[in-house]
């Protein structure tokens, strides 16, 4: 009868000690945020390494969050990331989003910056933001296009130096 009973204490234990990791798991979430929401489009470009919770910061500062990552309906090469920003933080009109890394691990944030000085006029709720392409990519994609015209500069270079011609130049080398 005396196990039974230890036995029972310990279920109710391990039951009431459930319903409170539930409810702290719940308070510690802070779902009583209110915010608002915005889609941001990329057009033609990569959200590698962006995931559905990712942090969204403005200025340097954690404002949201990505809620949502998908493709246009209409057009397919449209990227729609949709972000909830905390409803006390105004958003001016001149504000675009690029992706950014968190050092080496190759997760990405969304970082949301003003172009020029920022305005007093301040975007709505469900408005569309320009998702441009980040420095590095843009870096990366500069340094493949110098590595692509290097290469056809070499190829040419090679076509200009066969057998034939070197022999043409051999002979005006000998002449002067």
């Amino acid at each position: 009868m005396e196990t039974r009973a230890h036995a029972l204490a310990a279920g109710l234990f391990v039951i009431a000690l459930g319903i409170a990791a539930g409810y702290a798991v719940r308070w510690f979430s802070n779902q009583d945020i209110m915010r608002d929401r915005y889609l941001l489009v990329s057009e033609a470009g990569s959200v590698s390494g962006l995931n559905p919770a990712a942090v969204v910061r403005y200025r340097g500062v954690s404002i949201g969050k990505v809620e949502e990552i998908r493709f246009d309906t209409q057009d397919q090469t449209f990227i729609l990331v949709g972000i909830a920003v905390n409803s006390d933080i105004k958003l001016p009109t001149n504000i675009y989003a690029q992706l950014a890394n968190q050092g080496l691990t190759g997760l990405a944030y969304i970082e949301l910056n003003t172009e020029g000085d920022p305005e007093e006029t301040y975007l709505p709720r469900d408005s569309r933001i320009e998702l441009r392409a980040s420095f590095i990519r843009k870096l990366s994609d500069s340094v493949e296009n110098i590595l692509n015209n290097t290469n056809k500069a070499v190829k040419r270079l090679n076509a200009l130096m066969n057998e034939k011609n070197q022999e043409q130049f051999s002979a005006i080398l000998a002449n002067l």
